[in-house]
């Protein structure tokens, strides 16, 4: 019987260390627990801690939203009577906004503000199209929406009708005038194609009399320049 226990309990050298090392840390973390409770007992909440919170919360707030004007709010019309109702901002009518309370003059300012706005387009969105749009000096046509990030057809579709493009704002740049820093910049041209234009400008006395005349440049992506065509003007 006990040489069986014997064998069944019997550990080599290295199980035998093994299990002391463990012992060893199981007794360390017992007391690095037992000290750090003892060093840093856990606070009890104070109840009377938000007190003062909790009952200024209970108070009632100071104006009526439908009668009076915060400060920074909307101005509101305190002689009409109001009706409230459901309503979507993105399409409520003048009639709509007077019934709520609110004065003419701030609807129509309301309307005028939603009507600049582009219905499907949020901050961010709208961000990049402007900041797009700054970069190539203007749009030539509704096609270059696509090359914001995250437009795709369907967006596209929805928010074209809403578009309108005026030619008369672009910035053009000038083949004979403008500098290489000025074209680099512009993202159909870029470094490449702004160096090899200007070098040829200065190798020509700085005079290019031509469309045709571009193609004489080697190394010029014409598929690339056929797409900068439209924001260069030969002056």
């Amino acid at each position: 019987m006990f040489k069986w226990l014997k064998d069944y309990f019997d550990v080599s050298n290295r199980e035998r260390n093994g299990i002391i090392i463990m012992m060893v840390l199981i007794v360390l973390v017992a007391v690095f627990m037992f000290t750090f409770s003892f060093l840093f007992p856990d606070e009890k909440p104070d109840p009377n801690q938000y007190k003062d919170l909790v009952e200024k919360l209970k108070q009632k707030p100071q104006y009526d939203t439908l009668q009076t004007k915060p400060t920074g709010e909307l101005e509101l019309n305190t002689s009409a009577p109001v009706s409230l109702f459901y309503f979507n901002p993105n399409n409520a009518t003048e009639e709509d906004f007077i019934k709520l309370g609110i004065k003419e003059k701030t609807a129509k300012t309301i309307l005028n503000y939603r009507s600049k706005g582009i219905k499907g387009v949020g901050p961010s969105f709208a961000s990049r199209i402007l900041k797009l749009r700054k970069a190539l000096g203007g749009f030539l046509n509704k096609e270059q929406l696509f090359e914001v990030w995250g437009m795709d057809t369907a967006k596209f579709e929805g928010i074209k009708n809403q578009v309108t493009i005026n030619t008369s704002l672009v910035h053009y740049i000038s083949l004979n005038k403008s500098s290489f820093d000025e074209m680099k910049t512009h993202p159909y041209i870029r470094w490449k194609m702004a160096k090899l234009i200007t070098r040829y400008r200065e190798a020509h006395y700085n005079k290019i009399s031509s469309w045709d005349e571009l193609n004489n440049i080697i190394g010029l992506d014409k598929m690339a320049l056929a797409k900068a065509k439209g924001y260069l003007v030969l002056e």
